[in-house]
Protein backbone atom coordinates (compact mmCIF):
# COMPACT_ATOMS: atom_id res chain seq x y z
CA UNK A 1 0.00 0.00 0.00
CA UNK A 2 1.42 3.43 -0.92
CA UNK A 3 2.10 5.92 1.87
CA UNK A 4 -0.50 8.42 3.06
CA UNK A 5 0.96 11.27 1.01
CA UNK A 6 0.99 9.15 -2.12
CA UNK A 7 -2.62 8.09 -1.55
CA UNK A 8 -3.70 11.70 -1.04
CA UNK A 9 -1.77 12.62 -4.20
CA UNK A 10 -3.61 9.94 -6.16
CA UNK A 11 -6.96 11.23 -4.86
CA UNK A 12 -5.97 14.80 -5.73
CA UNK A 13 -5.12 13.65 -9.26
CA UNK A 14 -8.44 11.83 -9.56
CA UNK A 15 -10.24 14.93 -8.25
CA UNK A 16 -8.51 17.02 -10.91
CA UNK A 17 -9.58 14.46 -13.50
CA UNK A 18 -13.15 14.74 -12.21
CA UNK A 19 -13.01 18.54 -12.58
CA UNK A 20 -11.58 18.35 -16.10
CA UNK A 21 -14.19 15.80 -17.18
CA UNK A 22 -16.92 17.94 -15.64
CA UNK A 23 -15.68 21.06 -17.40
CA UNK A 24 -15.33 19.25 -20.73
CA UNK A 25 -18.85 17.83 -20.46
CA UNK A 26 -20.48 20.73 -18.64
CA UNK A 27 -24.26 20.24 -18.41
CA UNK A 28 -26.04 22.44 -20.99
CA UNK A 29 -29.42 22.16 -19.26
CA UNK A 30 -31.38 20.03 -16.80
CA UNK A 31 -33.31 16.86 -17.57
CA UNK A 32 -35.40 16.34 -14.41
CA UNK A 33 -38.39 18.44 -13.48
CA UNK A 34 -37.18 18.61 -9.86
CA UNK A 35 -34.09 20.46 -11.10
CA UNK A 36 -36.31 23.10 -12.65
CA UNK A 37 -37.92 23.48 -9.24
CA UNK A 38 -34.67 23.73 -7.28
CA UNK A 39 -33.13 26.26 -9.67
CA UNK A 40 -36.34 28.28 -9.92
CA UNK A 41 -36.62 28.55 -6.15
CA UNK A 42 -32.97 29.60 -6.11
CA UNK A 43 -34.10 32.50 -8.30
CA UNK A 44 -37.03 33.08 -5.93
CA UNK A 45 -34.78 33.27 -2.86
CA UNK A 46 -32.44 35.59 -4.73
CA UNK A 47 -35.42 37.96 -4.99
CA UNK A 48 -35.63 38.04 -1.18
CA UNK A 49 -38.82 36.01 -0.78
CA UNK A 50 -39.88 32.44 -0.06
CA UNK A 51 -42.81 32.53 -2.47
CA UNK A 52 -42.55 32.02 -6.22
CA UNK A 53 -45.73 34.00 -6.94
CA UNK A 54 -44.29 37.01 -5.09
CA UNK A 55 -41.01 36.74 -7.00
CA UNK A 56 -42.82 36.33 -10.32
CA UNK A 57 -40.95 33.09 -11.07
CA UNK A 58 -42.90 30.10 -12.38
CA UNK A 59 -41.52 27.08 -10.56
CA UNK A 60 -42.37 23.43 -11.04
CA UNK A 61 -43.03 21.28 -7.98
CA UNK A 62 -44.96 24.07 -6.23
CA UNK A 63 -47.93 23.89 -3.90
CA UNK A 64 -50.06 26.38 -2.01
CA UNK A 65 -48.63 27.20 1.40
CA UNK A 66 -49.24 29.91 3.98
CA UNK A 67 -51.74 32.56 2.89
CA UNK A 68 -52.15 30.77 -0.45
CA UNK A 69 -48.65 31.61 -1.66
CA UNK A 70 -46.75 29.16 -3.87
CA UNK A 71 -44.02 27.25 -2.02
CA UNK A 72 -41.81 24.30 -3.04
CA UNK A 73 -42.71 20.63 -2.61
CA UNK A 74 -39.19 20.16 -1.20
CA UNK A 75 -36.91 21.78 1.37
CA UNK A 76 -35.39 25.18 0.69
CA UNK A 77 -31.82 24.05 1.48
CA UNK A 78 -30.61 23.18 -2.01
CA UNK A 79 -32.21 26.27 -3.52
CA UNK A 80 -30.56 28.43 -0.84
CA UNK A 81 -27.23 26.84 -1.77
CA UNK A 82 -27.80 27.74 -5.42
CA UNK A 83 -29.30 31.20 -4.90
CA UNK A 84 -26.07 33.26 -4.85
CA UNK A 85 -24.95 31.73 -8.13
CA UNK A 86 -28.10 31.38 -10.26
CA UNK A 87 -28.42 35.15 -10.45
CA UNK A 88 -25.12 35.18 -12.36
CA UNK A 89 -26.13 32.33 -14.67
CA UNK A 90 -28.62 29.60 -13.84
CA UNK A 91 -26.24 27.01 -15.31
CA UNK A 92 -23.78 27.83 -12.52
CA UNK A 93 -26.00 25.64 -10.32
CA UNK A 94 -24.39 22.55 -11.83
CA UNK A 95 -20.89 23.69 -10.87
CA UNK A 96 -22.07 24.30 -7.30
CA UNK A 97 -23.33 20.71 -6.98
CA UNK A 98 -20.12 19.37 -8.56
CA UNK A 99 -18.03 21.27 -6.01
CA UNK A 100 -20.23 19.99 -3.18
CA UNK A 101 -19.58 16.44 -4.39
CA UNK A 102 -15.84 17.06 -4.31
CA UNK A 103 -16.19 18.43 -0.77
CA UNK A 104 -17.99 15.25 0.26
CA UNK A 105 -15.17 13.16 -1.21
CA UNK A 106 -12.56 14.95 0.91
CA UNK A 107 -14.77 14.71 3.99
CA UNK A 108 -14.68 10.97 3.30
CA UNK A 109 -10.87 11.17 3.37
CA UNK A 110 -11.12 12.84 6.79
CA UNK A 111 -13.51 10.19 8.11
CA UNK A 112 -11.27 7.37 6.90
CA UNK A 113 -8.19 8.96 8.46
CA UNK A 114 -9.99 9.43 11.79
CA UNK A 115 -10.83 5.71 11.73
CA UNK A 116 -7.25 4.72 10.89
CA UNK A 117 -8.17 3.53 7.39
CA UNK A 118 -6.30 4.25 4.13
CA UNK A 119 -7.60 7.47 2.53
CA UNK A 120 -7.32 5.99 -0.97
CA UNK A 121 -10.69 4.33 -0.35
CA UNK A 122 -12.36 7.75 -0.59
CA UNK A 123 -12.34 6.99 -4.31
CA UNK A 124 -15.49 4.98 -3.52
CA UNK A 125 -17.18 8.31 -2.73
CA UNK A 126 -15.55 10.42 -5.44
CA UNK A 127 -16.37 7.97 -8.24
CA UNK A 128 -19.56 6.50 -6.84
CA UNK A 129 -21.67 5.90 -9.97
CA UNK A 130 -24.78 7.48 -8.46
CA UNK A 131 -22.78 10.36 -6.97
CA UNK A 132 -21.07 11.07 -10.30
CA UNK A 133 -24.42 11.13 -12.10
CA UNK A 134 -26.19 13.41 -9.63
CA UNK A 135 -23.19 15.70 -9.24
CA UNK A 136 -24.20 16.81 -12.75
CA UNK A 137 -27.72 17.75 -11.65
CA UNK A 138 -29.26 20.59 -9.63
CA UNK A 139 -30.79 18.15 -7.16
CA UNK A 140 -30.74 17.72 -3.36
CA UNK A 141 -29.14 14.27 -3.39
CA UNK A 142 -25.47 15.29 -3.49
CA UNK A 143 -25.79 18.09 -0.88
CA UNK A 144 -27.69 15.67 1.38
CA UNK A 145 -24.96 13.03 1.01
CA UNK A 146 -22.25 15.60 1.73
CA UNK A 147 -24.05 16.67 4.91
CA UNK A 148 -24.22 13.06 6.06
CA UNK A 149 -20.55 12.56 5.20
CA UNK A 150 -19.65 15.63 7.28
CA UNK A 151 -21.64 14.20 10.20
CA UNK A 152 -19.88 10.84 9.92
CA UNK A 153 -16.48 12.58 9.76
CA UNK A 154 -17.30 14.51 12.94
CA UNK A 155 -18.52 11.35 14.67
CA UNK A 156 -15.87 8.86 13.51
CA UNK A 157 -12.80 7.78 15.47
CA UNK A 158 -11.74 8.22 19.09
CA UNK A 159 -11.99 12.02 19.06
CA UNK A 160 -15.61 12.33 17.99
CA UNK A 161 -17.37 15.66 18.25
CA UNK A 162 -21.02 15.04 19.25
CA UNK A 163 -21.99 18.73 19.17
CA UNK A 164 -20.62 19.25 15.64
CA UNK A 165 -22.26 16.00 14.51
CA UNK A 166 -25.62 17.23 15.76
CA UNK A 167 -25.09 20.68 14.24
CA UNK A 168 -24.58 19.17 10.78
CA UNK A 169 -27.44 16.69 11.10
CA UNK A 170 -29.77 19.48 12.20
CA UNK A 171 -29.42 21.05 8.76
CA UNK A 172 -30.52 17.85 7.00
CA UNK A 173 -34.32 18.50 6.95
CA UNK A 174 -33.71 21.80 5.16
CA UNK A 175 -32.39 19.76 2.22
CA UNK A 176 -34.76 16.79 2.35
CA UNK A 177 -37.62 16.26 4.76
CA UNK A 178 -37.15 12.48 4.56
CA UNK A 179 -33.73 12.83 6.22
CA UNK A 180 -35.56 13.29 9.52
CA UNK A 181 -35.91 9.50 9.60
CA UNK A 182 -32.20 8.52 9.34
CA UNK A 183 -31.27 11.40 11.65
CA UNK A 184 -33.72 10.04 14.24
CA UNK A 185 -32.25 6.56 13.76
CA UNK A 186 -28.76 7.93 14.37
CA UNK A 187 -30.02 9.72 17.50
CA UNK A 188 -31.43 6.42 18.76
CA UNK A 189 -27.98 4.82 18.38
CA UNK A 190 -26.33 7.64 20.36
CA UNK A 191 -28.88 7.19 23.15
CA UNK A 192 -28.46 3.41 23.17
CA UNK A 193 -24.68 3.75 23.43
CA UNK A 194 -25.03 6.16 26.36
CA UNK A 195 -27.51 3.90 28.16
CA UNK A 196 -25.32 0.82 27.70
CA UNK A 197 -22.25 2.72 28.92
CA UNK A 198 -24.21 4.04 31.92
CA UNK A 199 -25.25 0.55 32.93
CA UNK A 200 -21.72 -0.74 32.52
CA UNK A 201 -20.27 2.05 34.66
CA UNK A 202 -23.08 1.98 37.20
CA UNK A 203 -24.00 5.66 36.80
CA UNK A 204 -26.24 7.66 34.50
CA UNK A 205 -24.28 9.59 31.87
CA UNK A 206 -26.18 10.84 28.83
CA UNK A 207 -23.65 13.53 28.05
CA UNK A 208 -23.02 12.46 24.47
CA UNK A 209 -26.75 12.33 23.71
CA UNK A 210 -27.27 15.77 25.20
CA UNK A 211 -24.40 17.27 23.20
CA UNK A 212 -25.78 15.80 19.95
CA UNK A 213 -29.24 17.15 20.86
CA UNK A 214 -27.77 20.59 21.61
CA UNK A 215 -26.09 20.55 18.20
CA UNK A 216 -29.34 19.57 16.51
CA UNK A 217 -31.24 22.44 18.07
CA UNK A 218 -30.30 25.37 15.74
CA UNK A 219 -30.98 23.47 12.52
CA UNK A 220 -34.20 21.83 13.67
CA UNK A 221 -35.53 25.04 15.26
CA UNK A 222 -34.83 27.04 12.09
CA UNK A 223 -36.50 24.32 10.01
CA UNK A 224 -39.64 24.39 12.17
CA UNK A 225 -39.72 28.19 12.00
CA UNK A 226 -39.32 28.12 8.21
CA UNK A 227 -42.13 25.57 7.92
CA UNK A 228 -44.39 27.89 9.92
CA UNK A 229 -43.69 30.86 7.67
CA UNK A 230 -43.81 28.99 4.36
CA UNK A 231 -46.34 26.21 4.94
CA UNK A 232 -48.44 27.51 7.82
CA UNK A 233 -47.23 25.35 10.72
CA UNK A 234 -44.02 23.84 12.16
CA UNK A 235 -44.98 20.32 11.12
CA UNK A 236 -46.68 21.24 7.86
CA UNK A 237 -44.25 19.72 5.40
CA UNK A 238 -44.63 18.92 1.71
CA UNK A 239 -45.24 15.28 0.78
CA UNK A 240 -45.11 14.65 -2.97
CA UNK A 241 -46.11 10.98 -2.88
CA UNK A 242 -48.02 9.06 -0.20
CA UNK A 243 -46.49 6.32 1.95
CA UNK A 244 -48.08 2.88 2.04
CA UNK A 245 -47.13 -0.69 2.92
CA UNK A 246 -48.64 -1.65 -0.45
CA UNK A 247 -45.41 -0.60 -2.16
CA UNK A 248 -43.07 -2.72 -0.02
CA UNK A 249 -43.30 -5.91 -2.09
CA UNK A 250 -42.13 -4.10 -5.22
CA UNK A 251 -39.65 -1.66 -3.69
CA UNK A 252 -37.84 -3.81 -1.11
CA UNK A 253 -36.21 -6.32 -3.54
CA UNK A 254 -35.09 -3.47 -5.80
CA UNK A 255 -33.50 -1.45 -3.00
CA UNK A 256 -31.83 -4.44 -1.35
CA UNK A 257 -30.38 -5.32 -4.74
CA UNK A 258 -29.10 -1.81 -5.44
CA UNK A 259 -27.42 -1.50 -2.04
CA UNK A 260 -25.52 -4.73 -2.65
CA UNK A 261 -24.91 -4.39 -6.39
CA UNK A 262 -23.42 -0.95 -7.06
CA UNK A 263 -20.65 -1.83 -4.62
CA UNK A 264 -20.72 -5.64 -4.27
CA UNK A 265 -22.22 -6.76 -0.98
CA UNK A 266 -21.91 -3.31 0.59
CA UNK A 267 -25.02 -3.41 2.76
CA UNK A 268 -24.42 -6.96 3.95
CA UNK A 269 -20.75 -6.36 4.68
CA UNK A 270 -21.41 -3.10 6.54
CA UNK A 271 -24.04 -4.77 8.72
CA UNK A 272 -22.20 -8.04 9.38
CA UNK A 273 -18.53 -7.04 9.66
CA UNK A 274 -17.51 -5.91 13.18
CA UNK A 275 -16.67 -2.21 13.16
CA UNK A 276 -17.09 0.87 15.34
CA UNK A 277 -19.86 2.22 13.16
CA UNK A 278 -21.77 -1.00 12.57
CA UNK A 279 -24.60 -0.02 14.91
CA UNK A 280 -24.96 3.39 13.27
CA UNK A 281 -24.84 1.80 9.81
CA UNK A 282 -27.45 -0.78 10.79
CA UNK A 283 -29.98 1.60 12.31
CA UNK A 284 -29.66 4.23 9.58
CA UNK A 285 -29.81 1.61 6.81
CA UNK A 286 -32.91 -0.09 8.21
CA UNK A 287 -34.65 3.25 8.75
CA UNK A 288 -33.79 4.54 5.26
CA UNK A 289 -34.77 1.36 3.43
CA UNK A 290 -37.96 0.99 5.46
CA UNK A 291 -38.95 4.56 4.60
CA UNK A 292 -38.41 4.32 0.86
CA UNK A 293 -39.95 0.87 0.65
CA UNK A 294 -43.25 2.53 1.56
CA UNK A 295 -42.77 5.35 -0.96
CA UNK A 296 -44.90 5.23 -4.09
CA UNK A 297 -42.14 6.32 -6.46
CA UNK A 298 -39.92 3.66 -8.07
CA UNK A 299 -37.80 4.76 -11.00
CA UNK A 300 -38.05 2.91 -14.33
CA UNK A 301 -36.53 3.68 -17.71
CA UNK A 302 -33.26 3.50 -19.69
CA UNK A 303 -32.97 -0.26 -19.06
CA UNK A 304 -32.71 -2.30 -15.81
CA UNK A 305 -29.09 -1.44 -14.86
CA UNK A 306 -29.44 2.25 -15.62
CA UNK A 307 -32.71 2.33 -13.68
CA UNK A 308 -30.91 0.97 -10.62
CA UNK A 309 -28.23 3.68 -10.80
CA UNK A 310 -30.67 6.50 -11.57
CA UNK A 311 -33.20 5.30 -8.99
CA UNK A 312 -30.63 4.88 -6.20
CA UNK A 313 -30.38 8.63 -5.54
CA UNK A 314 -32.51 8.38 -2.38
CA UNK A 315 -29.79 6.23 -0.85
CA UNK A 316 -26.83 8.53 -1.48
CA UNK A 317 -27.20 9.98 2.06
CA UNK A 318 -27.01 6.42 3.42
CA UNK A 319 -23.67 5.74 1.73
CA UNK A 320 -21.55 7.76 4.24
CA UNK A 321 -22.77 5.49 7.05
CA UNK A 322 -21.95 2.32 5.10
CA UNK A 323 -18.61 3.29 3.59
CA UNK A 324 -16.50 3.17 6.79
CA UNK A 325 -17.59 -0.37 7.84
CA UNK A 326 -17.34 -1.50 4.21
CA UNK A 327 -13.82 -0.14 3.79
CA UNK A 328 -12.76 -1.68 7.11
CA UNK A 329 -13.89 -5.09 5.87
CA UNK A 330 -12.33 -4.70 2.42
CA UNK A 331 -9.00 -3.51 3.78
CA UNK A 332 -8.89 -6.36 6.29
CA UNK A 333 -9.49 -8.87 3.50
CA UNK A 334 -6.90 -7.31 1.17
CA UNK A 335 -4.28 -7.23 3.94
CA UNK A 336 -4.33 -11.02 3.86
CA UNK A 337 -3.08 -11.01 0.28
CA UNK A 338 -0.43 -8.25 0.33
CA UNK A 339 1.06 -9.31 -3.00
CA UNK A 340 -2.21 -8.63 -4.82
CA UNK A 341 -3.14 -5.49 -2.88
CA UNK A 342 -1.69 -2.87 -5.29
CA UNK A 343 -3.12 -4.67 -8.32
CA UNK A 344 -6.59 -4.99 -6.84
CA UNK A 345 -6.67 -1.36 -5.73
CA UNK A 346 -5.41 -0.16 -9.10
CA UNK A 347 -7.94 -2.30 -10.93
CA UNK A 348 -10.76 -1.01 -8.72
CA UNK A 349 -9.80 2.63 -9.33
CA UNK A 350 -9.56 2.02 -13.08
CA UNK A 351 -12.99 0.38 -13.24
CA UNK A 352 -14.57 3.24 -11.28
CA UNK A 353 -12.86 5.87 -13.43
CA UNK A 354 -14.04 4.21 -16.64
CA UNK A 355 -17.58 3.91 -15.25
CA UNK A 356 -17.59 7.57 -14.16
CA UNK A 357 -16.47 8.65 -17.62
CA UNK A 358 -19.10 6.49 -19.31
CA UNK A 359 -21.86 7.81 -17.05
CA UNK A 360 -20.82 11.42 -17.71
CA UNK A 361 -20.73 10.90 -21.48
CA UNK A 362 -24.13 9.17 -21.50
CA UNK A 363 -25.67 11.84 -19.30
CA UNK A 364 -24.22 14.60 -21.49
CA UNK A 365 -25.84 12.99 -24.54
CA UNK A 366 -29.16 12.93 -22.70
CA UNK A 367 -28.81 16.61 -21.74
CA UNK A 368 -27.92 17.63 -25.28
CA UNK A 369 -31.10 15.93 -26.49
CA UNK A 370 -33.09 17.73 -23.81
CA UNK A 371 -31.55 21.07 -24.79
CA UNK A 372 -32.43 20.36 -28.42
CA UNK A 373 -36.06 19.72 -27.53
CA UNK A 374 -36.21 22.79 -25.30
CA UNK A 375 -34.78 24.89 -28.12
CA UNK A 376 -37.28 23.45 -30.59
CA UNK A 377 -40.21 24.34 -28.31
CA UNK A 378 -39.08 27.89 -27.71
CA UNK A 379 -38.09 28.50 -31.33
CA UNK A 380 -41.46 27.20 -32.56
CA UNK A 381 -43.66 29.23 -30.22
CA UNK A 382 -44.05 32.99 -29.77
CA UNK A 383 -43.35 34.96 -26.60
CA UNK A 384 -46.05 34.42 -23.92
CA UNK A 385 -47.67 31.58 -25.86
CA UNK A 386 -49.97 29.22 -23.96
CA UNK A 387 -48.78 25.62 -24.26
CA UNK A 388 -51.04 22.79 -23.14
CA UNK A 389 -49.24 19.73 -21.73
CA UNK A 390 -50.70 16.40 -20.57
CA UNK A 391 -48.26 15.68 -17.73
CA UNK A 392 -44.98 16.54 -16.03
CA UNK A 393 -42.94 14.72 -18.70
CA UNK A 394 -43.83 17.56 -21.05
CA UNK A 395 -44.02 20.24 -18.35
CA UNK A 396 -40.34 19.82 -17.39
CA UNK A 397 -39.20 21.41 -20.66
CA UNK A 398 -40.29 24.87 -19.49
CA UNK A 399 -38.07 27.24 -17.56
CA UNK A 400 -38.44 31.01 -17.18
CA UNK A 401 -34.80 31.90 -18.05
CA UNK A 402 -35.33 30.18 -21.43
CA UNK A 403 -38.26 32.47 -22.25
CA UNK A 404 -41.78 33.31 -21.08
CA UNK A 405 -44.26 30.59 -21.95
CA UNK A 406 -47.35 29.49 -20.02
CA UNK A 407 -47.67 25.70 -19.71
CA UNK A 408 -51.18 24.56 -18.79
CA UNK A 409 -51.79 21.01 -17.59
CA UNK A 410 -54.53 19.26 -19.52
CA UNK A 411 -56.28 18.28 -16.28
CA UNK A 412 -56.85 21.98 -15.59
CA UNK A 413 -59.08 22.22 -18.68
CA UNK A 414 -61.86 20.06 -17.24
CA UNK A 415 -65.16 21.68 -18.19
CA UNK A 416 -67.28 20.02 -15.48
CA UNK A 417 -69.14 21.27 -13.58
CA UNK A 418 -68.39 24.73 -15.02
CA UNK A 419 -66.07 26.11 -17.69
CA UNK A 420 -62.50 26.24 -16.42
CA UNK A 421 -60.78 29.65 -16.32
CA UNK A 422 -57.87 27.89 -18.03
CA UNK A 423 -60.08 27.02 -20.97
CA UNK A 424 -61.10 30.67 -21.09
CA UNK A 425 -57.40 31.54 -21.19
CA UNK A 426 -56.84 29.09 -24.04
CA UNK A 427 -59.71 30.47 -26.10
CA UNK A 428 -58.68 34.07 -25.46
CA UNK A 429 -55.07 33.35 -26.44
CA UNK A 430 -55.78 31.80 -29.85
CA UNK A 431 -53.97 31.47 -32.22
CA UNK A 432 -50.91 31.52 -29.87
CA UNK A 433 -51.93 28.25 -28.22
CA UNK A 434 -50.06 24.98 -28.66
CA UNK A 435 -50.34 21.37 -27.54
CA UNK A 436 -47.07 19.69 -26.52
CA UNK A 437 -46.88 15.89 -26.31
CA UNK A 438 -43.64 14.27 -25.12
CA UNK A 439 -43.61 10.47 -24.98
CA UNK A 440 -40.91 8.28 -23.45
CA UNK A 441 -40.14 5.48 -25.89
CA UNK A 442 -38.51 3.34 -23.17
CA UNK A 443 -41.69 3.21 -21.08
CA UNK A 444 -45.23 1.96 -21.67
CA UNK A 445 -47.30 4.62 -23.51
CA UNK A 446 -49.53 6.82 -21.37
CA UNK A 447 -53.17 7.27 -22.32
CA UNK A 448 -53.35 10.81 -20.93
CA UNK A 449 -51.64 12.41 -23.92
CA UNK A 450 -53.78 10.53 -26.46
CA UNK A 451 -56.99 11.42 -24.61
CA UNK A 452 -56.01 15.08 -24.40
CA UNK A 453 -55.18 15.13 -28.11
CA UNK A 454 -58.55 13.59 -28.95
CA UNK A 455 -60.40 15.99 -26.63
CA UNK A 456 -58.78 19.08 -28.13
CA UNK A 457 -59.35 17.82 -31.69
CA UNK A 458 -63.07 17.86 -30.94
CA UNK A 459 -62.92 21.57 -30.06
CA UNK A 460 -60.13 22.98 -32.24
CA UNK A 461 -58.28 22.54 -35.49
CA UNK A 462 -54.80 21.17 -34.72
CA UNK A 463 -51.85 21.80 -37.05
CA UNK A 464 -48.64 19.81 -36.54
CA UNK A 465 -45.75 22.23 -36.04
CA UNK A 466 -42.96 19.82 -35.06
CA UNK A 467 -42.38 16.08 -34.73
CA UNK A 468 -38.93 15.14 -33.41
CA UNK A 469 -37.50 11.90 -32.04
CA UNK A 470 -34.41 12.10 -29.82
CA UNK A 471 -34.34 8.75 -27.99
CA UNK A 472 -35.80 8.04 -25.56
CA UNK A 473 -38.13 11.00 -26.24
CA UNK A 474 -40.57 11.75 -29.01
CA UNK A 475 -41.83 15.34 -29.15
CA UNK A 476 -44.92 16.51 -31.06
CA UNK A 477 -46.03 20.14 -31.08
CA UNK A 478 -49.44 21.20 -32.43
CA UNK A 479 -50.88 24.67 -32.94
CA UNK A 480 -54.53 25.13 -31.98
CA UNK A 481 -56.83 27.09 -34.27
CA UNK A 482 -60.51 27.91 -33.86
CA UNK A 483 -62.96 25.82 -35.90
CA UNK A 484 -65.01 28.98 -36.33
CA UNK A 485 -62.64 31.86 -37.15
CA UNK A 486 -64.01 35.31 -36.52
Amino acid sequence: MPGIRTQVGILATLSLGFVLLYAGLYPPTYSIIDEQGYISYGLVLAEGTLFSDVAGVRAARSEHGADGHLVPEFGYGTSALLAPFVTIDWRASFAVIGIVHLLGSWLCVLALRRCGLPPIYAVLYLLHPVGVLYSRTAMADVPSATLMMAAVAAWAGDRKNPWLTGLVLGLAPHFRVALVVPVAAFGAVVLIRDVVASRREGRVDLGCTLRVALGLLPGVASWLALNTVAYGGPFDVPVVYPLSLAYVSENLPRYLLSQNLIYPGMLLVALLFPSRLRLEAGFVAVATIALYCTYRFLYTGFGPLSAIVIGDRFFLPLFPFLVIPYVAAIDTAILRIPRWRPLLLGLGVAVLAIAATGISVAHQHRLENQAELQGLIYDSTPHEAVIIVPDMTAYEHFFDPLGVRFPVLGTWLDLEPAPSPYMELVEASLPDVFLLLVDRLDRPPRERGAKLLQSLQEKFELRLVADRVTPPDRLRLFRLQSRHPR
